[in-house]
């Protein structure tokens, strides 16, 4: 049995971020007072249409990212819960690399926790790419659903996967990953990997 070091992505992969934009409406309006409705959630048009200015639309994003209220009532990606742990049971070895800032690096330790996951996690930050942390832990898979975080790993990380959503739907992955929908398939697709079930 050949072991994997695997990398995940922590927003999108782990965590549900499907909502992100009704979070953010909701709490919009419990801050500001603002209603905005959350399919038109997005920076540019929220501050260039003068809902937020620009410090309240920064308020917004340190509170739905940072704040324990949010972060640690954020709902698990279906399947998670049970094939990660599964994974790890086999001897595969899992991190996390977000490119969350530190305290919201940290926040994100404490949800894995709070679910029962032992993995440690690195924060590299917004404007780092992945590829040097996960050179130095020597993974030979990653999943993330941003495409080209996963494009920025070509040359290091063997096997790439995006995890699929309909915000990312329409990407065409070609050589740079493998699609999976599920984590169902992403463990099955491991499973091939390392060429066992």
């Amino acid at each position: 049995m050949v072991l994997v070091n695997i990398g995940f992505d922590f927003d999108g992969v782990i965590v549900d971020i499907s909502n992100r934009n009704e979070i953010k409406s909701r709490w919009a309006d419990t801050l500001y007072g603002v209603k905005i409705p959350a399919e038109k959630f997005s920076k540019s048009h929220v501050v260039g249409g003068g809902y937020l200015t620009i410090e309240q639309y920064a308020g917004l994003q340190n509170h739905v990212y940072n704040s324990r209220e949010v972060g640690l009532d954020m709902s698990p990606v279906p399947g998670v819960l049970e094939f990660l742990p599964r994974l790890t049971a086999q001897g595969h070895v899992a991190k996390v690399i977000t490119s969350r800032e530190p305290a919201a690096a940290a926040l994100a330790g404490e949800w894995l926790d709070a679910h029962g996951l032992d993995i440690d996690i690195v924060g590299i930050g917004q404007s780092a790419s992945k590829a040097e942390a996960a050179s130095k832990l020597g993974l030979s898979v990653f999943v993330d659903d941003e495409y080209h975080k996963l494009q920025n790993l070509i040359g290091v990380v063997a096997h790439r996967f995006l995890f699929t959503w309909p915000y990312n739907a329409r990407v065409e992955a070609g050589y740079v990953a493998i699609r999976v929908s599920s984590w169902g398939e992403l463990y099955y697709a491991v499973q091939a990997l390392r060429g066992g079930r």
